[in-house]
């Protein structure tokens, strides 16, 4: 079958016809850190004297609040380690 443009080729309507659907993948479910890593980042934070964002773990940490849920606003403040 001739498609007058590229994208009409990848029409979902295109897909059922053919009789290939793809199948939609779920999103994994992201892994909650243990009490020990969170425990141990905060008391590095409060060693540090500030906040830091670790880049192992993709999270932000501060000596009073530990390891943050949410980006904070203002991230300029965070050193990346």
């Amino acid at each position: 079958m001739a498609f007058s443009s590229p994208f009409m080729a990848k029409s979902p309507l295109h897909e059922h016809e053919a009789g290939h659907v793809e199948e939609k993948k779920e999103p994994k479910p992201k892994q909650e850190m243990d009490q020990a890593t969170k425990d141990s980042l905060q008391k590095k934070a409060c060693g540090r004297g500030k906040p830091f964002y670790s880049s192992k773990h993709g999270k932000y940490v501060e000596c009073e609040d530990g390891v943050l849920t949410n980006t904070p606003t203002n991230t300029s403040t965070y050193e990346k380690i």
